[in-house]
């Protein structure tokens, strides 16, 4: 038993360090084009399961160990972290001691976060270049907001400080999407005031029953930063649809 928790502190540690603090926000936005937000309440405690194991957990662990090894910016030799595991079980010496081990993760993190956040830099900026130039793409700030109309709509427009509703889709360069109203039951409330500026600005102006294409820079939208998952310098690329230009006034507080 000893040797378990023992092992499992090891990874657990070994998975802290691994972890890039600038991809550490306070908090991940709920919707992707939102501004971070600093939380004001413990979330409520979560019911218990029933009928799980601690083999169960231990396997699932074991899984998710793999994952965070394969996600991490770091290119960590994966049977020198198995070996490390368990040489520390066996009571053997680390090759770092923990202050140096520490300064050298976050000198390498900082190497590794900066070379991605130039190459993501560099791809939103040929993309924003390249997109300008095709048929029907609107420059709304020059090199950082572009849209393309999908679909024009007749209804009122959208104006700034407004709270519209929206449906929307979040994609990135490839094509692979990290965020959607389409999945859900209703429409997202959307208070401009508190979005991402690419996302503001590309849709004042919209009108009811419109559709349309958001090309957002970095710059406009989480910058070098990044959220947990979007990565830093990224350029996103937003599909929304009005459906109401603005929340009624007596339904804005609730």
């Amino acid at each position: 038993m000893k040797k378990k928790l023992a092992l499992l502190l090891v990874i657990s540690a070994a998975i802290s360090a691994a972890t890039p603090e600038a991809k550490k926000p306070t908090q991940t936005p709920s919707k992707p084009f939102m501004q971070p937000a600093i939380a004001t309440q413990a979330p409520s405690p979560a019911k218990p399961i029933e009928n799980i194991t601690i083999d169960q957990i231990s396997e699932t662990f074991g899984h998710m160990l793999v994952n965070q090894l394969q996600n991490t910016p770091l290119k960590l030799n994966t049977a020198l972290v198995i070996k490390g595991m368990q040489d520390a079980i066996a009571g053997k010496q680390s090759p770092l001691t923990q202050e140096v081990y520490d300064k050298a993760v976050n000198e390498l993190q900082q190497k590794v976060l900066s070379a991605m956040s130039n190459v993501n830099l560099m791809m939103a900026n040929d993309f924003l270049k390249e997109n300008a130039k095709k048929e029907g793409v609107i420059t709304l700030v020059n090199g950082k907001l572009q849209y393309k109309i999908l679909r024009t709509g007749s209804g009122a427009a959208v104006e700034p400080h407004d709270t519209p509703q929206i449906q929307y889709e979040g994609a990135f360069i490839d094509g692979k999407i990290f965020g959607t109203s389409y999945t859900t039951s209703e429409p997202v409330w959307l208070p401009l005031d508190q979005a991402i500026p690419g996302f503001t600005q590309g849709i004042v102006g919209m009108k009811e029953g419109e559709k349309r294409q958001l090309f957002v820079s970095p710059e406009l939208a989480y910058g070098v930063n990044g959220t947990t998952n979007i990565p830093p310098n990224t350029l996103l690329i937003f599909t929304i649809e009005i459906i109401k230009a603005n929340k009624p006034v007596d339904n804005q507080a609730k």
